[in-house]
């Protein structure tokens, strides 16, 4: 059986339950957000594997409010959940090239919508 070997830098938390992302073409495919941290985020997905392997950019939502557009990413991992009768898939994505005004609102997102260190 192969472990993960954890890659991150930065501390990862857990986000609240309205929190989405939106990635393809047209942003029009939603999914939760999981958690988050300054170097990447995970969301969890239905199905066998990520349609959307060549991620590279998304948007970040919450409480139709928050909106954090046109974050480039890379996805780094996607692998089935465990402990669930439903068969869903965590994909980690990694932040890349992050504008100042990105940054900050990812720090205030980070700051208002995080619950607990995962």
């Amino acid at each position: 059986m192969k472990t993960h070997t954890e890659k991150r830098s930065s501390r990862r938390y857990r986000s609240k339950e309205r929190a989405l992302i939106a990635v393809g073409k047209g942003k029009d495919n939603i999914y939760n957000v999981l958690d988050v941290s300054y170097g990447g985020m995970g969301f969890r997905y239905l199905g066998k594997e990520c349609r959307h392997s060549t991620i590279d950019r998304i948007d970040i939502l919450f409480n139709d409010g928050f909106l954090l557009q046109d974050v480039e990413v890379q996805l780094v991992r996607d692998v089935p959940m465990t402990n669930n009768t439903i068969p869903f898939r965590k994909c980690g994505l990694q932040f890349k090239n992050l504008s100042k005004n990105q940054l900050e609102l990812l720090e205030w997102f980070i700051l208002e919508v995080a619950k607990v260190e995962t």
